[in-house]
């Protein structure tokens, strides 16, 4: 495929995409400007604990964000909002629970606790439950020269369209909390590890998902997995290893060009030298650096050696629902006696590349 070709094909499929991102976010319903001050994810758990469905602020915004995704009999959604109200301001101790927060949305929530979201991926939010697929550019028209003014028209050639498809994906995580921590009035404690607890859970397996998810047993299928990735070696990698992998990606390597890689992957290539040099392949935070010049983002949930080069923008993240999903349950086996709650939280996702071709992966970097 020529150079030509490549850069026609990302810019208008991203012209597609972006069309279709706009056209999603319209047919949403109505979001506020902010949560009300007050809103309480501790109260929410509270009262889901003792059964009170509805007669309260939290119940009142959870009905109404379930009108266009309904939950389960025993279930109740925190919007995205509450997942970020902290993080705008700091800690609860400097006014953190004092100031509301803006209008935001799955990215906001989500994009800060997870790698991918970090380097770029592109978050879309899904309307109404329904199956969402985005067009992508599969061949474009070719140009050709006219050899005078009275030479013959001009051959013509026709562009290929393909699509990306994507279905909900479900994943759940459970916890328990003590009654004591629900009971504290707030601000307190546990409404801020509560929050972020929930979202951290269901990030980092929204990121895995999306890197390395099998296809199977309920998973999307991940980079690691997706035909039409590249790989590339590993073994002793170094500056060579690392800009020849970004080179083999064509006119696929854009501005958003970054790196994704296991916690001890970056903290080998924090000490392995530049021809023998200060520098090092990995320089900065290992948790937010950069590996040869590229923005990097390492996590301990990425597989063991495992790294990711490729422009993330193309990386996309459909999430189903208003926030994520919780229900409670006070009455779990050896519960009931100690007054633990139980918290099962819910989120729906789907991932895959506009162009897989725009990802390299090594999976054992020694």
């Amino acid at each position: 495929m020529s150079a030509v070709f490549d850069r026609a094909v990302d810019s208008i499929a991203l012209a597609n995409a972006e069309r279709l991102v706009d056209t999603l976010r319209m047919k949403r319903q109505p979001r506020r400007d902010a949560l009300p001050e007050g809103y309480s994810v501790r109260r929410l758990l509270d009262n889901l604990a003792h059964d009170k469905r509805h007669g309260y602020l939290e119940a009142e915004i959870s009905a109404d964000l379930e009108r266009t995704h309904p939950t389960q009999h025993n279930g109740r959604i925190i919007p995205w909002e509450a997942f970020t109200r902290a993080d705008i301001v700091g800690t609860s101790t400097a006014g953190g629970y004092l100031t509301e927060s803006a209008n935001i949305d799955a990215a906001d929530a989500l994009r800060p606790n997870m790698v991918v979201g970090a380097l770029g991926a592109t978050f879309i939010p899904a309307p109404y439950g329904a199956n969402v697929n985005l067009p992508r550019l599969t061949g474009t028209s070719t140009a050709s020269w006219l050899t005078s003014e009275t030479s013959g028209p001009i051959s013509e050639t026709d562009q290929t369209f393909g699509q990306v498809a994507y279905t909900p994906h479900t994943v759940g995580s459970y916890t328990e909390i003590s009654r004591l921590a629900i009971l504290q009035a707030a601000p307190s404690p546990a409404e801020f590890v509560v929050t972020r607890d929930l979202i951290a859970v269901v990030a980092r397996a929204a990121d895995f998902a999306a890197l390395f998810g099998g296809g199977i047993n309920g998973q999307p299928r991940g980079l690691a997995n997706m035909a039409g990735v590249s790989t590339f070696s590993g073994t002793t990698l170094n500056l060579a290893g690392v800009v020849n992998a970004a080179v083999a990606l064509g006119d696929a390597l854009d501005d958003s060009a970054g790196i994704a890689a296991n916690r001890t992957t970056a903290g080998t290539l924090a000490q392995r030298q530049i021809l023998g040099g200060s520098e090092r392949v990995w320089m900065g935070s290992l948790v937010a650096g950069t590996c040869c010049g590229y923005p990097a983002r390492s996590s301990s949930q990425i597989t063991s050696g495992a790294l990711f080069l490729g422009s993330f923008r193309f990386l996309n993240i459909v999430v189903w629902g208003n926030g994520v999903e919780i229900a409670v349950n006070p009455y779990a086996a050896g519960n009931f006696k100690t007054g633990i709650v139980g918290i099962r939280a819910f989120l729906t996702i789907d991932t895959a590349p506009t162009f897989p071709s725009a990802f390299n992966y090594a999976s054992a970097v020694t």
